[in-house]
């Protein structure tokens, strides 16, 4: 039972290395929420990506998250207003381009 627990521990991370470890039952090919959305990694995602919005599951509603608000043009159109001073782990800031080049 302890080498069991040993294995399925939760994810570790280690600074000095700049490192993050996770356990993780079945490999993924690819880290792309998108284009291979299956359960392990979605978990692994919510840790790691940050969206526009995240849907409140106790309130059932949507929330802002990187976006500071959004709008409804039209059937097929959202306008996001990004939040100023998120950065990225080397020091860029985001933009929407950002969010154009993950969407496209």
């Amino acid at each position: 039972m302890a080498a069991a627990l040993a294995v399925a521990g939760p994810a570790y991370a280690q600074k000095s290395a700049d490192t993050i470890r996770m356990a993780i039952n079945d490999m993924f090919p690819l880290v792309d929420p998108y284009n291979f959305p299956q359960d392990e990694q979605t978990t692994f995602n919510i840790a790691i990506y940050q969206g526009l919005v995240n849907y409140d599951e106790h309130n059932g509603k949507y929330v802002n998250s990187s976006a500071k608000a959004w709008r409804r043009i039209d059937d097929k159109t959202l306008e996001f207003d990004i939040k100023e001073g998120i950065k990225f782990h080397n020091g860029d800031e985001l933009t929407a381009a950002d969010f154009k080049a993950t969407y496209e």
